[in-house]
């Protein structure tokens, strides 16, 4: 049999090789010696071996890949460690020795480029803990670890999209190519090296990168523009971090020690009591109006999945954070369309949707939509007397409003009230004519009550 590596097949998550040796088929596996494989070993490394690459080299000796398939074993070591750790489907015990095997992995300098750039790459279809995992890095002092769980639990990886994103409009003057702007520079490595300079302020360091950009393949004017506006301000340099770092994720009691909504109460009694005009208020600097929307809705889609999930205590500290944020970039009327957003999603528990509710109308009183989200909760929680006690005030207070009149008419219907429902949409009907949910649900009473020939004539009219 020759001694030299003919052709291989590396898969660093199985830890395995085949490789072509002469005439022969040899499995190199970490930690074993060279065999022959069988024909099923064969066909499970093909058919199942993730991140498999193929190596057609210039004959070498099979110490050499050796040493090849044990760095390409130790970054995937690394990558599933950290992942790992981040994942409440495991216990602490397990994720903190997932997360030391990802610092050990990480102390070598050839394993760390490639770790960051996987790492940092966003993952969909799972719900990641990347704050639980951050403090658990930090109580061990893995430092390394830590930091890559900080840029992953902070907002930083969204604002290099959204600048990312502008720079391309800018340039192409089209939003079809910003996706594949974003897909480039993860793939060539931009994210993974200006982030942790930006998450750790190190202006030093992004300095750097800008002088060593072209020869490290990247745009030199994007990376300026990525280092001149995400260090410009701490605020956003700076990994987010919770209110207060003891939240639920790695406690046992989720809500001892949480002042629960009082934070955000707090944050906007203080915003109305400074009484700033919505005139003075500057919007999000830097960012378009569409841009700022986006990372709003993203967040209020996090923070929803945290009040779902159970882990209340961490949905509040959230969203804390976004309400000091909103309160200090605009009024309070924007921040009580976000909590009016959260209070409204699927599956939220009815306690903190209505406590989100109320925070919006403090935030925006007069704001009818506010006020009708509010009465919609409590008839969709099935507490129709408050329903219709919200709704009363709603119309009161606006009148004119179809919607809030609607909803009134709707919920008498189903608190078995007819009579009254009836006469309610015959007055929506009468103040907005051309309202075919009215009409429609005017129709609807006539039936139950006993009425199929004005009820027919009012389907036929709707």
């Amino acid at each position: 049999m020759s001694a030299v590596v003919q052709m291989a097949h590396i898969c660093g998550p199985l830890e395995q090789a085949m490789v072509i040796i002469g005439s022969e088929t040899m499995l190199y596996e970490v930690g074993r010696a060279p065999r022959i494989p069988t024909g099923n070993e064969i066909s499970f490394f093909f058919d199942h071996g993730s991140e498999t690459r193929r190596i057609v080299p210039p004959p070498v000796a099979p110490d050499a890949l050796v040493g090849l398939l044990e760095a390409e074993a130790t970054c995937f070591r690394a990558l599933n460690g950290l992942l790992h750790g981040m994942d409440r489907n495991f216990n602490l015990p397990q994720r903190l020795r997932a997360i030391r095997t990802a610092e050990r992995g990480l102390q070598d300098d050839a394993v760390k480029p490639f770790v960051t750039q996987r790492f940092l790459r966003p993952a969909h279809g799972q719900e990641w803990d990347a704050d639980g995992a951050q403090r658990l890095a930090g109580s061990e002092g893995l430092a390394r670890a830590e930091g890559l769980y900080a840029i992953v639990a902070s907002d930083l990886l969204m604002l290099i999209e959204e600048e990312i994103q502008l720079w391309d409009r800018e340039h192409s003057g089209s939003s079809l190519t910003s996706a594949r702007a974003i897909n480039a520079a993860y793939d060539q490595g931009l994210v993974a090296a200006i982030a942790p300079a930006l998450a750790a302020s190190d202006r030093a360091s992004a300095n750097n990168l800008i002088f060593h950009a072209r020869e490290m393949g990247f745009d030199i004017h994007l990376v300026n523009r990525l280092v001149q506006r995400l260090t410009q301000n701490a605020s956003v340099s700076q990994p987010v971090q919770s209110i207060d770092r003891n939240d639920d994720e790695i406690s046992p009691n989720p809500d001892s020690g949480i002042d629960s909504s009082q934070t955000v109460r707090n944050l906007i009694e203080t915003a109305l009591g400074a009484q700033v005009s919505a005139r003075d208020r500057r919007g999000y600097q830097g960012v378009a109006a569409d841009t700022a929307l986006d990372r709003v809705l993203r967040q209020i889609d996090w923070i929803a999945d945290r009040f779902i999930g159970g882990r209340i205590a961490a949905g509040w500290h959230d969203l804390a954070a976004l309400a000091k944020k909103q309160l200090s970039s605009g009024p309070p009327a924007f921040l009580a369309k976000s909590l009016s957003n959260l209070a409204v999603r699927d599956g939220l528990p009815g306690d903190i949707a209505l406590e989100l509710h109320d925070l919006a109308f403090l935030c925006a009183s007069e704001d009818v939509v506010v006020s009708n989200a509010r009465a919609e909760t409590l008839r969709d929680l099935g507490r129709l007397d408050e329903a219709l006690a919200a709704y009363d005030r709603a119309v009161d207070m606006f009148p004119n409003d179809e919607y809030a009149r609607n909803g009134r008419a709707e919920t008498l219907r189903d608190l078995g009230r007819p009579d009254e429902a009836l006469a309610a949409y015959d007055r929506v009907v009468e103040m907005f004519p051309n309202d075919a949910h009215a009409r429609n649900g005017r129709a609807e009473t006539l039936r139950a009550l006993g009425r199929p020939d004005e009820a027919l004539a009012a389907y036929d009219r709707a």
